[in-house]
């Protein structure tokens, strides 16, 4: 599978990719991916006009790419969220008729695991893994 080459990636010490990565680091808790990608590649398209990196490459690195703690860790959460919200339908047991029979025990306790990743990912600290989160300073300053 042969991918373009990512700019965001290849060319991470030039000012336009420090800046939108660091766009993605500061929005990626207030802001959802397709939202945050569309404004990275306006913002590109902007700056470099038609040489800028298309919505979809821009996507990919924000949700494939990229290492960064706290973004990988907005994307791990909505993800939660995603299903939580999805499971909160299937808590309940129904008959062939789709009369409800009651809780599912195997629901409650899958939902009960999920909060606890969901709960046990707000209370990690990104800035203290592996990758540290973007700045300008370091970047420049190495």
């Amino acid at each position: 599978m042969n991918h373009p080459a990512c700019f965001l990636c290849t060319f991470n010490t030039h000012t336009d990719a420090i800046d939108m990565n660091q766009f993605v680091h500061e929005n990626i808790g207030i802001m959802c991916t397709d939202v945050l990608a569309r404004e990275v590649h306006q913002q590109l398209q902007k700056r470099q006009g038609e040489c800028a990196p298309n919505y979809d490459t821009v996507r990919r690195h924000i949700t494939m790419h990229t290492l960064n703690p706290t973004v990988r860790m907005g994307i791990m959460l909505r993800g939660l969220l995603d299903l939580e919200d999805k499971m909160k339908g299937d808590l309940y047991k129904l008959d062939a008729n789709g009369q409800n029979l009651g809780l599912d025990p195997k629901m409650i306790e899958a939902y009960i695991r999920l909060q606890n990743q969901i709960h046990t990912l707000y209370k990690s600290k990104p800035g203290e893994m592996l990758f540290t989160p973007i700045s300008k300073d370091s970047a420049t300053s190495s």
